[in-house]
């Protein structure tokens, strides 16, 4: 065929065309009214517990507590007590962790209030100078 050469289709194929097409927009139509008639699920109203790795009602309830690596967790000292002061701000608490000199425990309290922490970290470390401002998380 020339470049001036048509090709002409038949009516038939045509319309076959056509009805092909307009059943095509029809499914995508119907699609389209089912994905709006859907709603989305309701948000769970189940309680999910979730099991923690660490026994945290029991480390961030007031009293002073000791963690030791390898037997109550496994990664390294700072990373634990990022994880124990992150956790512990979530929960709306201040905490205090020191390591210990065996180089394998960390001592661990948490508080309600930061004055409550401020007070007790005074009375344990106070020189008698009164100048002691520590850092909590």
């Amino acid at each position: 065929m020339g470049t001036n050469d048509k090709q002409w289709v038949s009516d038939e194929a045509l319309e076959a065309l056509l009805k092909v097409s307009h059943d095509i927009q029809e499914v995508i139509q119907q699609g389209q009214e089912q994905g709006q008639q859907q709603q989305p699920d309701p948000p769970s109203t189940s309680t999910t517990v979730r099991k923690t790795k660490y026994p945290w009602d029991i480390w961030l309830d007031g009293k002073l507590h000791t963690a030791i690596h390898g037997k109550d967790f496994s990664s390294p000292l700072s990373t634990f007590q990022i994880t124990l002061s992150n956790t512990a701000r979530r929960k709306g608490l201040f905490i205090r962790t020191a390591v210990q000199s065996d180089r394998i425990s960390v001592v661990l309290q948490a508080f309600k209030t930061k004055e409550e922490a401020v007070a007790a970290w005074a009375e344990e470390y106070d020189d008698g100078y009164g100048d002691i401002e520590p850092e909590l998380d």
